[in-house]
This record gives C-alpha cells, structure tokens and sequence, in this order.
C-alpha cells in the first residue's frame, strides 16, 4: 500500500527547519540549500509505504546533509536519523516526558492536573501564561464537573494546553456523562479570543491553525482539527478534496460529572505545513504560499461495558460512604458531649428516699427537699409535713396517759 504526499520534502526536520527559516539566511547560505537539493536531485513529492511514513521510518539523504552541515548550526536540529511520523513512537513512552501532577490530598480540585513538564513549570515555547504547563495529562480530571466547567488537556506534542468547552449532555453505556468538545476557543490565534494571542508564536494566522513550530524544531508546522473542521474559510479555499464534519472530525470528551472518568473520548487532530516561496531556492521559488495537510489521526476509545456496570454502582458506593462518615461523625460528637452532660445531670440528680409507716409497713415516697424539720411558733411535732400529710394514719403506739393521783387530790382539797 503507497500513500502520496504533496510537498513531503518539507517534513524533513533538518530540510525542513532549513526551508523555513532561509527567508532570514543571507544569499550564501541559501545558496548551500539550493545546491545541496540539486545535488540529490530531490522533488517536491515522495513515494512510500504507509508503515514506512509511520513507525518503521525512511532513512534520506537530505536527512545526513542536514545532520552533517554545520552550516546550520542551532538553527536546525535534527533528533532522529531517520524521518517516521511516529518513529521511535512504537511501543516507547519516554518521548512524552516526564509529568508531575497534582495528587488532589489537599485540593481534590487539582485532581491530575499538571504541575510542571521535564521539572518545568514554564516551558518557554510560548509567552506569559500560555507556556505554562497545567490542565490534564488526561488520565484524571477533576470530579465535580459542570456545564460551566472547562476541561483542559496538555499535550506534550503541542507543547501546549488545549481547552475543551460543555457541549452537551450524552449517554454511554446506560451511563450520563457530559461532552465537552474542542471548539473555536483551543484553535484561535487571538482574532476570536483575545486571551489566546501568546499562542501566535510570532505568526499570528487566521482562526483554525495552532503554531506549533517552537516546539517542533523550528519546522513550521501547524495543527489543525481534520479536514480545517471549524476554521476559517481562509484555509479551505486553498486546497481541495476536504469536506469537514462534525462526527467525522470532531475531538471530544465524554466525562461522568462526579467522578470525571472519562466515558468516550475521541482525540483528531491533523498536521498541517506551511509552505511558502522562498528567494534563492529554486524548488520553493514559484509556489504559492499554502497550509498544505499532510496527515490526520485518529485515537478512539469508549468505555466497555463491564467497566460501565462497575461505575454504575460507584455512586451508591459514594453515597453510602458519604452516610457512613455522617453517622460515625455524629456519634463521636455524642459521645464528646455525654461525660459533661452526664456530670451536670448526676449534680442535679433527684433522690428519693423510703419511709415505711409502722403501723402496715407501707412505703413512702418522699423528695429529700421535703425531709426538713420545720419549725412553727409552738414547735411542736404535730407541724411537721410528714405528720400532716400521714394525720390519718393510726400511730402504731399510743402515749400512756399519766395515772391520776387520785388519793392525794383527796387529801389536798380536804
């Protein structure tokens, strides 16, 4: 299988940074350039098998040259000895860099969320805050999520952040989730929205491209959703062939809101090159200036069922949590409450005390506030409450009445 590539030639990295900055070079330099395509007779279309362009790679001559010349110098910089789309890509996951990202401890907000990129938290390939390194890496986002919310991703190969705004509510495997797709907001250049014009890169273009070229080795290179799906009509008046649509085209996230696991996701991007006259070059002398496709991709992925059925029961397991903690933490504070609870009640605490009667051994019941002695002004016993209150009871020994002196009365009065 063979797949033909318009204007190939200027993907090279070292041709290809040398053709796009040879407008600043002086006349001698861009003289080598011109010599060194003669030389090896190279056209402005390449013929190769479709592994080949992506993982195996081709090896070319104008790659040497451009490793070789140290008429370069740092203005091209070549990393790879042989030129793939995805060479050295295959099966390799230290090309991406290294992440450090926020574990959410603290904020679970910033659950995920990048915190620096090769221990870098500006990385320099744009200006103010546009070159910082934050959003996701895109395993996590953040829980929670809204209507309101704006889902960003990193991308190690833009360098850079890309916004993706709600769109609208969707249901994946039984479960709802909240779509939120790449809009004109993650392609302007700043003609749209203001906020995103230290993305020119120094090229400021019409909305629907990002410049790319400061963190692809100076090569002008441009990403773009395929086929220029959402940009300006600017570039789809300058090829033929394309014919963008939203199903077919669009990148999206389909996320739960709570727990912002991601249900669907749909990443499309394509690769554009800038190609342009250049003075002194005779392959690039009478072309017209033109954001050429050179490739789109595609990486889909949806949850599977399975997995689905288990995030089913991860609200209720949520939910039940949630319970737990309430009840748990009500009844620590119950119980951090009861010993002076139960130090004031026990001060106060109402005793009662058994007086049995004597004559049928009945109880009873008396406060300890009653069991007072309350004089009265004949002091007599016959004043207290209790008497009053058991006046009818019978006492159970009656007070022998002194025995009359009679015989001495007798004897007194007469």
């Amino acid at each position: 299988m063979y797949l033909f590539l318009l204007f190939s030639l200027l993907i090279y990295y070292g041709l290809k940074s040398a053709a796009g900055k040879g407008k600043q070079w002086d006349p001698v330099r861009r003289k080598m350039v011109d010599v060194g395509l003669n030389l090896y007779q190279q056209k402005m279309s390449v013929k190769r098998t479709v592994d080949e362009l992506l993982f195996t790679g081709y090896s070319d001559d104008m790659l040497d040259m451009a490793r070789a010349m140290p008429l370069f110098g740092k203005d091209v910089e070549v990393p790879f000895d042989r030129f793939g789309w995805f060479y050295t890509r295959n099966g390799s996951a230290d090309l991406t860099g290294v992440f450090n990202v926020y574990t959410g401890q603290q904020d679970i907000k910033k659950l995920g969320q990048m915190f620096s990129w090769n221990y870098k938290r500006h990385l320099g390939f744009f200006e103010s805050y546009c070159g910082f390194a934050n959003g996701s890496a895109g395993e996590f986002q953040p829980p929670n999520l809204t209507p309101k919310s704006i889902v960003k991703l990193f991308t190690p190969d833009m360098c850079r952040t890309i916004p993706l705004d709600y769109k609208e509510t969707q249901i994946a495997e039984g479960i709802k989730g909240y779509k939120y797709a790449g809009g004109h907001r993650s392609i302007d250049n700043g003609s749209l929205y203001p906020e995103n014009k230290c993305f020119c890169g120094g090229n400021c273009v019409p909305s629907g491209v990002m410049n790319i070229s400061s963190c692809r080795f100076g090569s002008p290179v441009f990403m773009s959703y395929p086929h220029f799906y959402q940009a300006d009509d600017f570039y789809l008046n300058q090829v033929e062939g394309l014919q963008p649509e939203a199903d077919k085209h669009e990148f999206y996230m389909v996320l739960e809101p709570k727990t912002g696991i991601s249900l669907e996701v749909a990443a499309r991007f394509q690769v554009n090159m800038l190609v342009e006259p250049i003075r002194g070059i005779s392959l690039y002398e009478n072309i017209p200036r033109v954001f050429f496709p050179m490739i789109w991709f595609e990486q889909k992925v949806r949850i599977t069922p399975d997995l689905a059925k288990n995030l089913k029961t991860l609200p209720y397991v949520l939910l039940g949590g949630q319970i737990i903690a309430g009840l748990l933490f009500l009844i620590g504070l119950i119980l951090l409450c009861w010993y002076p609870i139960k130090y004031v009640w026990s001060t106060h605490k109402i005793q009662e005390i058994k007086v049995y009667p004597a004559e049928n051994g009945k109880a009873i019941n008396s406060k300890q506030s009653e069991l007072k002695i309350l004089e009265t002004e004949k002091k007599t016993p016959d004043s207290s409450p209790l008497l009053e209150k058991n006046s009818q009871l019978k006492p159970a020994i009656t007070p022998k009445s002194p025995k009359r002196d009679t015989d001495a009365n007798d004897v007194n009065h007469k």
